[in-house]
């Protein structure tokens, strides 16, 4: 097993959302939050969204995406989604 540094994602925290995603920076929904990472002034966020609608549930699809903003930006988001895949 890694060591306990080795599990922590440096930068780690919560980005939450006070507007619609149509008034706002982000994609996040109102009142809801995302997994994300922050170095510096670069930032990467994790958010699910619907390509696929449906009548029923199980007709419904969903993918997972990474934003990624700033010069680090690129990098956070390969990072977050390593751990994602882990």
């Amino acid at each position: 097993m890694g060591s306990a540094t080795s599990r922590w994602l440096s930068g780690f925290c919560r980005l939450t959302a006070q507007q619609n995603p149509r008034e706002a920076a982000t994609a996040i929904a109102k009142d809801h939050d995302a997994p994300a990472i922050v170095h510096d002034a670069s930032l990467a966020y994790l958010i699910h969204v619907q390509t696929k609608n449906g009548g029923r549930l199980r007709d419904r699809r969903w993918e997972w995406v990474i934003h990624a903003f700033g010069e680090q930006g690129p990098e956070l988001a390969e990072r977050l989604a390593a751990t994602v895949r882990a």
